[in-house]
């Protein structure tokens, strides 16, 4: 993980470092979910030739990722 020291927004300058911080955390969150649906669940292994099967196996991976964070959670 690198630490980032500035972040480029296009939010208003009046917004409170509280609704900024929030929204650096909830990217961040984004990143995770999706470097673990690449690694864990083979998201990036795609080698179909349609838009169609992409999307379908994009589906199924987000749903497999889904029910394993069910399951984190429950425990």
């Amino acid at each position: 993980m690198r630490n980032c020291v500035y972040y480029l927004s296009n939010l208003p300058a009046d917004t409170s470092i509280k609704v900024l911080t929030g929204a650096i955390k909830t990217r961040w969150i984004c990143e995770q979910a999706h470097q673990q649906l690449k690694e864990e669940l083979d998201l990036d292994h795609f080698e179909g030739r349609s838009w169609t099967g992409l999307h379908r196996h994009a589906l199924m991976a987000m749903m497999a990722y889904a029910f394993l964070q069910t399951r984190r959670i429950a425990q």
